[in-house]
Formats: structure tokens, C-alpha cells, sequence
């Protein structure tokens, strides 16, 4: 650096204000807790959203465990298990085949989107406790 300008900074002397840090802190806190009721206000809709969701879907997945035969594929293992032994493996096949995938991902994807929100907005609702000791 110039010697001109180390010795004018040199002699320039600025004191802070007397409660400069604590303002600071301060207005960190206010934007952290806003941040935090921003995304638990988010993090709830998109629970709310999940949570109704998962009432249709749950539906359609009923419906078509109906239509596709799978209840009665099921209760054959229940009612005449020493039967199916010899042909379990046709079996399991042919009971894998009658699941409704599509309908089973959608409900299974909901249901951990509905998980995965309310323990974030439950996460938002920690105390600020790392920011409020500087303060």
C-alpha cells in the first residue's frame, strides 16, 4: 500500500457506536425468526397439501387393489397356505403382477412428502438458541 495512504488510515481513528454489536445481533435475530415463520408457514402448506392429497389417492389405490384381484390373491395365502408351497414362485409372480404400481408409488410418495414437511416445519419451531447467545 502507499505510504501516504497507510499513514492517513493510520491517523484516521473512528470509534464505533456504543451498541453497534448488539444492533446487529440483533437485526440477525428479527431476519432469522422471520426466515423461520416463512418456512414453517410453507412447510405446513405443503403438509395441509400432502395430508388432503393422500385422501383421493388412497381411494383410487383401494379401487384398483379391488379391480386388479390382488384381495384375493392375498387372502389365498391366509386361507390355503399348505396348498400354494409347491407353486410359490408362480404365485408371488402373478400376486406381484396384480399390485397397481402407480397407484401404490403416488400414495407412498405423499405420504413421505407429508413426512418429510411436518418435520421441517416442526424443525422451525426450535428456539434460536446458537444466534441469541452472541447477542
Amino acid at each position: 500500500m502507499d505510504p501516504k495512504l497507510t499513514k492517513i488510515f493510520c491517523d484516521f481513528q473512528v470509534e464505533p457506536r456504543q451498541y453497534l454489536c448488539a444492533d446487529i445481533c440483533h437485526v440477525i435475530v428479527l431476519r432469522e425468526k422471520r426466515s423461520r415463520h416463512i418456512k414453517f408457514f410453507g412447510y405446513t402448506i405443503i403438509a395441509i397439501t400432502a395430508l388432503i392429497a393422500i385422501v383421493p389417492t388412497s381411494i383410487s389405490l383401494v379401487h384398483q387393489l379391488g379391480q386388479s384381484g390382488f384381495g384375493q390373491y392375498a387372502s389365498l395365502v391366509v386361507s390355503d397356505a399348505g396348498a400354494l408351497t409347491g407353486y410359490w414362485k408362480q404365485f408371488a409372480v402373478t400376486l406381484a403382477e396384480s399390485i397397481p404400481g402407480v397407484s401404490l408409488a403416488l400414495v407412498l410418495g405423499i405420504i413421505l412428502i407429508l413426512g418429510w414437511s411436518a418435520r421441517n416445519a416442526i424443525q422451525q419451531t426450535k428456539p434460536l438458541s446458537t444466534i441469541r447467545r452472541y447477542a
